[in-house]
């Protein structure tokens, strides 16, 4: 019975610490680039923090048939591209900023109305960890303006 509660206690510890330190990226300062009539794609934004290097892996909203993760080229004509990647890399422990004229999530085949300046967009990112966890973060961005940063 002894050897019982001993085994029963160790695992009930590595229970609790695995879950101590269960990757659990943070995203903050989310927002959406407003469209604009007729526009089919608009631009996804936000800040994110993780205690491991990861990657956001995949991306979807409420509003688009799809979500691609991008990240703005400039050439060196002036011309500018958005890169489409299979994901967007998040360094440990710092601030990791997906914004304007950077990297970014596309919003794809918007739908009719589009996004207007003070709606509310839902998000869902799929987040992988260096040791292979995906997470998924769910999040509602307020919908700014064409000027907005």
């Amino acid at each position: 019975m002894r050897g019982w509660v001993s085994f029963s206690a160790t695992a009930l510890l590595c229970a609790f610490a695995t879950q101590a330190f269960a990757f659990d990226p943070q995203i903050t300062d989310a927002w959406v680039r407003q469209s604009l009539r007729g526009e089919k794609v608009t631009s996804a934004f936000v800040t994110l923090r993780a205690d491991e290097d990861a990657a956001i892996v995949a991306a979807s909203s409420n509003v688009s048939k799809s979500a691609l993760l991008a990240q703005v080229q400039r050439h060196p004509s002036g011309f500018v591209t958005n890169k489409i990647l299979r994901q967007i890399p998040v360094t440990s422990d710092e601030v990791n900023v997906l914004a304007n004229q950077g990297y970014h999530i596309m919003l794809m085949n918007l739908k009719p109305s589009g996004v207007h300046s003070g709606q509310t967009v839902q998000i869902r990112l799929k987040i992988k960890s260096k040791e292979g966890e995906i997470v998924e973060r769910e999040f509602n961005a307020p919908v700014r303006g064409l000027i907005a940063r």
